[in-house]
């Protein structure tokens, strides 16, 4: 009974371990993360600008 007990709060305490980690590590990225991406996901599928395509272009008047 008593070990039942125990390892409940075990249990329970890593699960709120990582939630605290998990919500720590978020807002750390949100404001202090360097990444590419626009958002806090930082899975670069948001960008914050758009983009050019001047350079893969052929220039019209070029002399190579």
């Amino acid at each position: 009974m008593v070990f039942r007990l125990v390892m409940e709060g075990i249990l329970i305490f890593i699960v709120f371990a990582a939630a605290v980690f998990y919500v720590i590590r978020m807002v750390y990225n949100a404001f202090f993360a360097q990444s590419n991406a626009g958002c806090a996901k930082g899975c670069g599928s948001c960008q914050t600008s758009l983009p050019t395509f001047s350079d893969d272009l052929p220039q019209p008047n070029a002399k190579s």
